[in-house]
């Protein structure tokens, strides 16, 4: 008995990391699809270049904490603009990409747990 509620116990944990790791993915794709499309107007850098990511780091950090570096930002315009979303007609017509990134990463994990929970 004491075996079987170890056990879902470590299950409903990894699932929960899981899950806080799905909704930070689609944060940090949301970040970088701000700086570029919504900041940048869709181009490599901004004409103002560096100093974007300097006062978004400095602003972000000061409200959040860490994780907001120069550094930090740079990887999360990369990672949206390598993994961006191609509209298709199947796919949603809102402005919330977020929540559509979410849902579709949510049912991906969602998948990979069904098994585990």
């Amino acid at each position: 008995m004491l075996a079987s509620m170890v056990d879902l116990q470590e299950s409903a944990q990894w699932a929960l990391a899981r899950a806080v790791n799905c909704v930070m993915t689609a944060t940090y794709w949301g970040i970088g699809r701000r700086i570029v499309e919504l900041e940048q107007g869709g181009e490599d850098r901004a004409e103002y270049g560096l100093k974007l990511l300097e006062t978004l780091s400095r602003d972000l950090t000061g409200r959040f904490g860490r994780g907001f570096s120069v550094r930090n930002l740079r990887s999360m315009r990369m990672f949206y603009r390598e993994w961006s979303i191609r509209r298709t007609l199947s796919a949603p017509r809102r402005n919330d990409e977020l929540g559509y990134f979410y849902c579709r990463s949510h049912r991906m994990c969602a998948g990979e747990l069904s098994g585990r929970v």
